[in-house]
């Protein structure tokens, strides 16, 4: 038989239908396609489930392996006991074990995923579950009904699962493409500083690392607002990889210009949009799960969703979402979600892993007795490794 390498190319169509169909006719599956599925899902880490594979059979190849899980899969009874022969038997954890079953019974799985599991938001944190437990089965069967009621659409498991993973992938290209990298938005209070000029503060913070700025002193009159905008800009080196905009209305963006603006809830951001034209970064302040759903994604490039901690900045706010509450905004928005409010290094990670896109930061900078030392550590703890998408 002729390969037809094209196959290998798009791995995802060869194992939708083709290897699925094989499966189930009872016919016989090479070992290379089984090792295709751990390609698709584990990416990076394909070469250690096979090392694992082959240590469990204690075999150096894993064509004897590949036979003799497909083998018992066939003779299971039932979806949990599929479940459990990869778990518990060949020492799978549930993303790779879902990944696989999702290929032989998509009817009956689908890939337990990070992406997959904000886009329906659920925590993840089940990945590293060991022995199939009634508790994991029954975490899983709630994902499962999950996944099929936030794609009212879907037709299949399979179906909904592309609609998700899609949907955050785009989110992601989304805030890779509008935002400035880092994606740390700070953003300014002269009031809170309380030794230097607003200039010396906000340099500092760009000496360490910086390249996202917003002005936001609304207390003041516009006119006053500009002259501190027109200041700012003359400090700050010129870069092009600086953002520099303005907490406000979207006519003072303009008028200033503005890199782009941030635009209080409630705001008409069609408007806002006629007025600056494409190509000027347009954020919007979200307090709640519904303001965030109805996100124009043709409009707004992020949204920023707060309090998500307690802030000395503003201690009468409501309460804080925490990073629980903070994954259900990011599953509800179609933009790119920015954590803001008691942002420090300690909880930065926290919101990443939950699914914000980045943080925006205001008091501890601009209180800081070395804001460039706080804004460095803030930087290193986002930048810190974070926990790698299966099928990236």
């Amino acid at each position: 038989m002729v390969t037809d390498y094209r196959d290998y190319y798009d791995i995802e169509h060869r194992l939708f239908p083709r290897i699925h169909d094989a499966f189930k006719a009872g016919d016989n599956i090479d070992p290379i396609d089984f090792y295709a599925i751990l390609v698709w899902k584990a990416n990076r880490a394909k070469t250690y489930h096979r090392d694992r594979i082959e240590r469990i059979m204690e075999s150096k190849s894993i064509y004897m392996s590949a036979d003799k899980i497909i083998n018992q899969l066939r003779l299971a009874l039932d979806d949990k006991s599929r479940l459990s022969i990869l778990i518990d038997n060949w020492k799978f954890y549930l993303p790779t074990a879902t990944a696989i079953l999702s290929v032989f019974y998509p009817d009956d799985f689908t890939i337990y995923d990070r992406r997959v599991c904000r886009e329906v938001g659920l925590s993840y944190d089940l990945d590293k579950k060991c022995g199939l437990k009634e508790e994991l089965w029954s975490s899983y069967q709630a994902f499962k009904t999950k996944v099929m009621a936030a794609v009212p659409g879907a037709v299949s498991l399979r179906d909904a699962d592309r609609v998700l993973w899609g949907r955050s992938a785009l989110k992601d290209h989304m805030a890779d493409l509008a935002l400035p990298d880092p994606r740390i938005m700070l953003i300014t209070d002269r009031k809170e500083i309380i030794k230097e000029q607003l200039s010396r503060v906000v340099c500092k913070a760009y000496d360490a690392g910086c390249r996202w700025i917003s002005l936001r002193e609304k207390d003041l009159p516009e006119a006053r607002q500009i002259d501190l905008f027109v200041d700012l800009r003359a400090a700050l080196p010129k870069n092009r990889d600086l953002l520099l905009s303005i907490h406000g209305s979207a006519q003072l963006a303009k008028d200033v210009g503005a890199d782009g603006v941030h635009l209080p809830d409630g705001s008409d951001v069609s408007e806002a949009r006629q007025i600056l034209g494409e190509g000027v970064l347009i954020g919007l302040s979200v307090h709640t799960e519904a303001q965030a759903q109805d996100i124009d994604d043709n409009i707004v490039d992020y949204i920023t969703v707060s309090p998500v901690f307690k802030t000395e900045s503003k201690p009468d706010t409501r309460d804080p979402f925490g990073p629980k509450g903070l994954l259900q905004f990011v599953a509800a928005s179609p933009v790119p979600v920015i954590a803001l409010a008691g942002i420090a290094p300690a909880n930065a990670c926290s919101c990443r892993d939950a699914g914000a896109a980045g943080l925006a930061v205001m008091g501890s900078v601009m209180r800081a007795d070395d804001p460039a030392a706080e804004f460095s550590a803030l930087l290193a703890a986002w930048s810190s490794k974070a926990p790698e998408s299966e099928r990236a």
